[in-house]
């Protein structure tokens, strides 16, 4: 049988409480309070790096953008160069933030930053020992495509995809 490597500390607190509601009631609630993370798509030659990630909590391959949490004392852009870095082996000369997203409000305080990436050099990535994951080079497009029909269901993949889709329109009009 398979041992499992001892684990880190969690980032994330889960507690129950008592906050206020805009019409000044107090409720009383499960809340999940999250350090924040960073996401980015990463382009290379009209290409966009996605990962094919096993998430053992959803119990199937699931696609999506390199990304993580925020570690004490770092900033978004740290975060998101760092991941890079760790999960793919690349490395980027233009960073530019494209807003941030909040999941999942209902019960969660995180706050993830989106962030387009110019690729310039690449080596083998490091991603940690519980993470399953395949590199795939997809065309921007294509991407854009599959957030938009759904064949990408991860919500801050599709999101970040579908906001620089009307840049991407933009210039695909710009060409035509």
């Amino acid at each position: 049988m398979p041992t499992v490597p001892p684990s880190t500390p969690s980032p994330l607190r889960f507690s129950e409480e008592t906050l206020v509601t805009a019409s000044g009631r107090p409720v009383r609630l499960p809340v999940v309070r999250h350090p924040g993370g960073a996401a980015i798509i990463a382009l290379w030659e009209g290409k966009v790096c996605l990962l094919r990630q096993y998430r053992p909590v959803m119990g199937e391959w699931i696609v999506e953008l390199p990304a993580g949490k925020l570690e004490p004392g770092e900033s978004p852009q740290q975060t998101a160069k760092r991941e890079l870095a760790e999960e793919t082996g690349l490395y980027a000369k233009r960073w530019r933030e494209i807003g941030h997203i909040v999941p999942s409000p209902g019960y969660c305080d995180e706050v993830l930053y989106l962030y387009v990436a110019d690729v310039v050099s690449g080596a083998p990535g490091r991603p940690e020992p519980n993470q399953d994951m395949e590199i795939k080079w997809v065309l921007l497009e294509s991407a854009v495509a599959d957030a938009r029909n759904g064949k990408i269901k991860d919500a801050k993949t599709a999101l970040a995809l579908l906001r620089i889709a009307d840049s991407l329109d933009g210039a695909v009009a710009a060409q035509g």
